[in-house]
């Protein structure tokens, strides 16, 4: 094969590259689109049918019924949200969480999060455990470096105690687990 064969079909190549190229982005934006009009036909639906309004369009029973199929196989792909954590759950991480800066001192949250995983006894996300730092503010608090947690100086003695407490009970062989 000479020279300027295989320079023919290297530009060649490279033409079809592009327009491979310029393909795949026209198709990526193509779907994008589509995806962008099937949530407008869905939320226009969900309108038209919270607000009692009487299909005028003329359109035939099939195409009504192609779209509601469409919107409930869109709907079915949705990820269902998890129910909220209980206020006696979130009390608990909050006693787990006080407890293992007693016992460890000021923590980074990854530092943390396996500590009370271990103490809770199941895996948690970590954006449960910051919003357990967060919410219950008057005993967490943020120190002055970077992402490190600790108590705050009101709830020290308070864990402490209760962390001495829950010791004691467990010395005691008379308590009842």
């Amino acid at each position: 094969m000479s020279d300027l064969e295989s320079s023919s079909i290297k530009y060649l190549l490279d033409m079809e590259r592009d327009k491979e190229n310029i393909l795949q982005r026209e198709i990526k934006e193509k779907n994008e689109e589509l995806l962008r009009c099937q949530g407008k036909i869905l939320a226009y639906e969900e309108l038209l049918k919270n607000s009692h309004v009487k299909d005028d369009s003329g359109e035939n029973d099939d195409v009504n019924s192609f779209r509601k199929n469409k919107s409930s196989e869109l709907k079915e792909e949705k990820k269902e949200r998890a129910p909220r954590t209980t206020k006696k759950e979130m009390e608990r991480r909050r006693q787990m969480v006080g407890r293992v800066f007693v016992e460890n001192g000021d923590l980074s949250a990854k530092e943390l999060q396996p500590l009370v995983e271990m103490l809770l006894g199941y895996e948690m996300e970590p954006h449960h455990l910051r919003a357990v730092l967060r919410k219950f503010s008057n005993d967490f608090a943020q120190k002055n470096d970077h992402g490190i947690w600790g108590l705050t100086d009101q709830s020290k003695e308070a864990f402490a105690s209760l962390v001495e407490e829950e010791a004691s009970q467990g010395d005691d062989p008379s308590s009842t687990a």
